[in-house]
């Protein structure tokens, strides 16, 4: 079942050596930005038992392409470290369904406040910025403006992406790092070749595929594969004299 097989692959990964951990609800079928009952039910369990499961790598929250509410709220009920939205400044298309989605900032940022003031605490946001890895982004405006949106609506890293789970090209991330004054990361097409050429423009990077099973996005985790990355991360590091996670 996706309980056990999301239960196997944090283990994997915890095990792997990757500093984060993003629980998101990736195979269900988009109705929307909103999820249902069923969904938000489904994810408080594995969520609860995820957070059982993984002692060491910091876990994230992801509900739907943008759900950024629901994805808070289970963020301070299973004591999460930070949330993730694929969708936040930008409306985009959906490529499966046709539909329009769109992130009302406003709504998000209200909510966030009043979740904040509730748990007296902040949970980071990373928010992915011109979202063309996965879906059609609706308009020509320039990935500073998708950024700079982002930031003003309480975004704490942005994570930049490249077309049909291509790299980023890294005059956008360039771009970006100019203007935002919080950490941007590479966010697609991220394997060991990659790492190593983006490892001094990046603040982090997403890792999707590339930990899988001969790289297809519906087998599981390959902890060797983890492992690799994370070891070759901590060399990266090393050789050029960096400090932390």
């Amino acid at each position: 079942s996706a309980y056990s097989k999301g239960l196997l692959d944090a283990t994997r990964l915890e095990n792997g050596g990757a500093d984060a951990i993003v629980v998101e609800n990736y195979a269900e079928p988009e109705m929307g930005a909103q999820a249902g009952t069923q969904s938000k039910v489904y994810m408080e369990h594995i969520c609860a038992e995820i957070r059982k499961i993984v002692r060491r790598a910091e876990l994230g929250m992801n509900v739907l392409p943008a759900d950024v509410t629901a994805a808070f709220e289970l963020a301070m009920t299973y004591n999460f470290d930070f949330v993730h939205a694929d969708i936040y400044s930008d409306t985009v298309r959906s490529r499966e369904t046709g539909a329009e989605i769109r992130v009302n900032l406003d709504y998000v940022s209200r909510f966030r406040r009043e979740c904040e003031m509730k748990a007296d605490e902040r949970i980071p946001l990373i928010a992915t910025v011109k979202p063309r890895h996965a879906y059609d982004v609706c308009g020509d405006e320039h990935i500073e403006n998708s950024a700079r949106r982002a930031a003003e609506y309480g975004a704490d890293a942005i994570a930049v992406v490249g077309s049909g789970g291509m790299p980023p090209e890294k005059n956008d991330i360039s771009r970006v790092k100019s203007l935002v004054r919080v950490p941007v990361g590479a966010g697609s097409g991220m394997n060991n070749a990659t790492l190593e050429e983006y490892f001094m423009m990046v603040d982090f990077f997403l890792v999707s595929r590339f930990f899988r099973q001969d790289g297809d996005i519906s087998k599981p985790i390959d902890e060797r594969i983890v492992s690799f990355l994370a070891n070759r991360k901590r060399y990266l590091m090393a050789r050029n004299g960096l400090n932390g996670i």
